[in-house]
């Protein structure tokens, strides 16, 4: 359904990679940060999530609410987390970092992309 799990206390813990991704991608934000996300997919359901950024702490803050927001759901449940969604999770976030929501959103998408085309090109 709609809960929305708690972000953990350590905003770091969902940065790193996978020897072999599922899914991944790279979008750089018009702030200037790139931000990278690596999933793992079995049965449209996304087991793992970890992603990198070259971003602030703000940056890191919103890819770790979205990668803990995708963890465990299927991809169509995955395709409906917003920037809005992230918001509500990270009530203190600075008005002037509200587009890290949208980076680390979109980057996610990103990567679910990469999934369906994968598995529609084998």
């Amino acid at each position: 359904g709609n809960n929305i799990k708690k972000i953990p206390v350590n905003i770091y813990s969902k940065i790193g990679t996978f020897d072999k991704p599922t899914a991944q991608s790279n979008i750089k934000g018009i702030c200037g940060d790139e931000m990278k996300f690596y999933l793992l997919i079995e049965n449209d359901i996304i087991s793992s999530v970890k992603f990198l950024t070259t971003g602030c702490y703000f940056t890191i803050l919103c890819g770790n609410a979205v990668a803990c927001e995708a963890e465990g759901k299927n991809i169509m449940d995955a395709l409906k987390i917003s920037p809005g969604q992230i918001l509500s999770i990270i009530s203190n976030l600075p008005e002037y970092h509200y587009h890290c929501t949208i980076l680390a959103v979109s980057t996610l998408h990103k990567a679910i992309a990469d999934y369906f085309l994968q598995k529609y090109s084998e």
